[in-house]
């Protein structure tokens, strides 16, 4: 690392700097898919509408993460509609 070309800045400057210099790289890798057409889905459409029937019914999310082979977390999120929110 060459220290003669750094220089005391804010955040802010530091980030109008940088936009000059170089264009930002895009890191989510499907930006637009959802649901079941994302690459790392464990779930469908289908299995979220179930699950949601099935918890609304008292089914307890641990014992549905245990019959979809997912974390419970995975559940949770699909439920609150933290995720799968185009699910209806």
């Amino acid at each position: 690392m060459n220290p003669r070309h750094l220089r005391w800045a804010t955040h802010a400057e530091n980030m109008a700097d940088s936009r000059g210099k170089r264009p930002r790289r895009v890191t989510n890798k499907w930006p637009s898919l959802k649901g079941s057409d994302h690459g790392r889905a464990r779930l469908t459409e289908e299995q979220v509408a179930d699950i949601r029937a099935a918890t609304s019914m008292g089914s307890r999310q641990k014992d549905l993460a245990a019959q979809y082979g997912v974390h419970r977390t995975t559940i949770h999120y699909a439920v609150v509609g933290k995720n799968w929110a185009h699910v209806a």
